[in-house]
């Protein structure tokens, strides 16, 4: 693994460490390791959110990948977040709008190793 891999690897051993600490995992958490995306695929994990509702996440993979968080609106795609080529990343998105949420990966041409960790947080009432 390179370098960032290391590093993307540590972030994600903190975050399970840090929820694992916090007892069963509820229904709202999405936690994956070593999911094999072969060259030119995508991996998408979806949520429905309503506004001010967040998703926490964290990925890890052994490649560098394509990263997004979208939604749907008519025919277009609207991505709010989006990473070329990253081998690690963490995150908080909270939902401006009331939509059916996707966090993609996509690899290349090597394909990639993934791991994540995702929990969707309802907003305060």
């Amino acid at each position: 693994m390179r370098q960032s891999g290391r590093a993307g690897a540590a972030v994600l051993a903190l975050f399970v460490g840090a929820a694992a600490a916090q007892g069963a995992a509820p229904p709202n958490l999405r936690d994956v390791a070593d999911h094999e995306l072969p060259p030119y695929t995508t991996r998408e994990e979806c949520f429905v959110l309503a506004q001010g509702d967040r998703i926490e996440y964290v990925f890890a993979s052994t490649r560098p990948v394509r990263f997004g968080i979208h939604y749907r609106t008519g025919n277009a795609d609207v991505a709010p977040v989006g990473r070329d080529a990253v081998g690690t990343d963490a995150g908080l998105f909270t939902a401006v709008l009331p939509q059916d949420y996707c966090l993609r990966w996509e690899a290349g041409a090597e394909g990639a190793e993934l791991r994540y960790r995702l929990r969707a947080q309802r907003s305060a009432p």
